[in-house]
């Protein structure tokens, strides 16, 4: 898995996260069983998204609660034309990127990602 991971949710908000972890830790995991996201590495490949139970210690470990854990494993399926397509739709929506969108078709999948980490405000 190529970082950072790339969580699409419907086909407008993009978040980007440094590591699967932490991808992980922030989705919710209703919002991974209603399939509400697409999940890519950024060479475009498909991240597997599943639920599962996980055990959290509470009040200094005195206490273990199963709750549900979201997590994302490599896959077979790569779909860069689909993740291309996606980032160029943010981009174009987005006004601060005026000067990129008359090239956005030309632009490859690592620059739109550049761009997508520049206009979030993404620090590698």
């Amino acid at each position: 898995m190529k970082l950072p991971i790339i969580v699409i949710e419907g086909e407008g908000d993009i978040s980007i996260y440094r590591t699967a972890h932490d991808a992980e830790i922030h989705l919710e995991p209703i919002d991974i069983i209603d399939n509400i996201y697409e999940i890519f590495d950024s060479d475009g490949k498909v991240l597997r998204q599943r639920v599962a139970k996980r055990s959290v210690k509470y009040f200094f470990g005195r206490r273990t609660v199963d709750v549900d854990g979201v997590y994302l494993d490599d896959s077979d399926e790569s779909n860069p034309e689909r993740l291309k397509k996606l980032l160029q739709k943010f981009l174009k929506g987005s006004r601060k990127l005026d000067a990129v969108n008359a090239n956005l078709e030309n632009l490859d999948l690592a620059s739109l990602i550049e761009n997508i980490l520049r206009y979030t405000g993404y620090t590698r």
